[in-house]
Formats: structure tokens, sequence, C-alpha cells
């Protein structure tokens, strides 16, 4: 039997950047991953923006949030020699006249100084536009190339032997007194939870507020477009891998499926219409996954209340590429050293009474 300090279910950003942490401070770590076949991160755009929504609002400690993540994707390109953050503005065009009142709201707060550029006024770029009301550049910005870092965190996991690459079922866990055994061949001090949207299905971990959401997006070959920016105004386009562009989302509750849909599609591509008015582009692909999202709109971490050996990473929804980070830190320091995690975090504070 394989013993190990932290047994690790689920490979996708999550289960991924938690692993890297723990490995980091020296803990004994294995994964447990059939090639994370359903999770969102093999779709993710992993965009960071600051500045999320119609509401233009900041997400709690957005500061330290980016801090970490610049750190941490910096890290993993020194060790694995591969760049995975690309640090770019958004340019964000307004949609109407109450986006443009809280884009000039906004302005005049000094909390949102270090995160917006400068204007952007009607005609200003070199290409057909849809900035009839303006826009602005969203700085301390850019995306995450997950699929890459995934795969080469795979590749790694892999050589140092910490990968078994096998199916998960709850039913072949067995949680002890002060351990939890899977398939009588791997004994781990704590088991946590990384499974994505699959999370509600988790026995231990069903009375969470899960919220999954599946989300569609195209890529897409387009001439003539620089890549030294996202576009935004409702639908985004961001510059991805091969030349290619990511554009997208949907959001839907419903068929919680991996299937693409034309109806998606034609979504996506109504609203590329609204953002450049003249776009001439051909689909390479079209991908759907599922957001592990949840109704507290904040990440679900910690211990469970009465088997504190499993744990749960999860419910991050589609800002994975901003929170992961500090929250791996987060986790690991709760588990080395029980500092509290953030209260709006801890699944403590979900348990019912």
């Amino acid at each position: 039997m394989l013993d190990c300090d932290y047994l690790i279910i689920g490979q996708g950003l999550a289960g991924s950047l938690l692993a890297w942490e723990l490995i980091a401070t020296g803990k004994s770590v294995y994964i447990l991953d059939d090639g994370h076949l359903s999770a969102s991160s093999k779709v993710a755009a992993g965009m960071i923006n600051p500045l999320a929504g119609k509401r233009l609002a900041l997400y709690p400690e957005t500061d330290a949030f980016l801090e970490r993540a610049k750190y941490t994707y910096t890290n993993l390109r020194e060790k694995l020699g591969q760049t995975f953050f690309h640090e770019l503005p958004i340019l964000r065009l307004l949609q109407d006249e109450a986006e443009s009142t809280r884009y000039e709201d906004r302005k005049l707060d000094s909390e949102f100084d270090s995160y917006l550029g400068g204007g952007w006024m009607l005609g200003s770029g070199s290409f057909a536009l849809g900035d009839e009301l303006g826009g602005f550049m969203t700085c301390r910005s850019g995306w995450v190339d997950v699929p890459a870092l995934i795969s080469a965190l795979r590749t790694y996991f892999t050589d140092a032997d910490a990968l078994i690459p096998e199916s998960f079922t709850h039913s072949d866990l067995l949680v002890g007194e002060n351990t939890a055994t899977w398939r009588g061949e791997v004994r781990a001090q704590q088991v946590v939870f990384c499974e994505g949207w699959k999370g509600r299905d988790n026995p231990w971990f069903d009375w969470l507020p899960w919220d999954p959401v599946k989300g569609e997006i195209l890529s897409l070959d387009i001439k003539g477009i620089p890549r030294d920016r996202i576009l935004n105004r409702g639908k985004w386009l961001v510059p991805g891998p091969a030349g290619t562009f990511r554009a997208g989302s949907t959001y839907t509750r419903d068929s919680l499926d991996l299937e693409p849909t034309r109806e998606g599609q034609s979504e996506i591509l109504f609203g590329l219409s609204k953002l450049l008015p003249n776009l001439s582009y051909q689909v390479v692909d079209h991908l759907a996954g599922i957001r592990p999202g949840s109704r507290t709109q904040h990440p679900l971490i910690g211990r469970h209340p009465k088997f504190p050996q499993l744990g749960l990473f999860n419910g991050f929804g589609s800002k994975g590429a901003l929170l992961i980070p500090l929250c791996s830190k987060h986790l690991v320091s709760y588990f080395s050293s029980d500092i509290p995690l953030p209260p709006k975090v801890d699944i403590h504070n979900r348990w019912p009474t």
C-alpha cells in the first residue's frame, strides 16, 4: 500500500495548483485523475479580469489575488520552462448608458485607480469596433493558457510518480478514524476533493450550495485583428494558442452536459457581431464545459466538519485562473498550521445547523 500525506482527487486547474503548492512545501502527494475529461479547465479561456460583469465590480481582495497569481504563474514558467500567463490589457467597450454611468463612477473611486487605464473614444481603432459609446482599458489583466498548464503539470506529476491515471468512485474510498484509503491501494492522512462541477454529487459534500453552470466557447481563425489586447463587449475575444482567438461565453443552468450546441454558437457569434461589426472568421473548434460555481459567489474550501480527513477545494466558477493560486496557499496554511481560512470560503460556515 502507498502511504502519503495528501491524496488529491482531480487534476483540473484547482487540483493541479494545489498539488504544486503542497509538493513545494515538502508534502508527499498523489493525484488521482482519469484525464479530467469533464473538467471545465479543459475548455477554460483562463481570463484574469479584475473588473468583471456589467457592474464593473472588484472581487474582494483583488490586489492579493492578482499578486499571488502572478507569482505562481511566474514560478511555474521558471520551473517548467513554458509561459502560461500572458499579461494583456482588456479593451472594454460600453454596452449601454447604465454601464457608461458606472464607469464614470468608478473613475472617481480611488480603489479602482490601478485597474482603469485610458478611455476609448469612438473610432479610435484601426479596425471597425462596436464602440459607439466609447470604452476604457482595464489594466492588470490577461489570460492563462489553462489547457497547456494542466498538460505540463500532468507530465511533471507523471515523471514524479505522483499521478495515478484512474477514475474515481466515491464508494472506493474507505474513511477511517484518522486516514482515508482508496481501494486498499493508497492511504492518505488527508484527501482533498477537486472534482469540479461533479462535486455536487459527492456524498460527503452534497449539502453545500453548488451552482454549476454550463459554458460554451469558440476557437476562431481571424485575420487582421491585433493580438495585443483582449476585447470585451458583453462577449469577449481572447488571443489563444497557435494564432487563434477564443470567443465566449454562454451561461446556462439547464442541460448540464458537455455537448456544444447550435444555440450556443449563435449566441457567441451574435455577441461578437456587436463587438466587431465587420468580423470575418472561421470557426476552428466549438467546446463546452461546466463551471463549478456556488450560490455564495465564493469558492468552497476546507475540511468536512465531521470527517476532517476529507477536504474540499472547489467552487471557483469562471474565476479559477485568478482565485486558485491564493486559495491554494490559504488551504495549505490551514492544513499545515491551522491558520484559519477566510470566512467567506470556509465550508464550516455552510454546515447545516
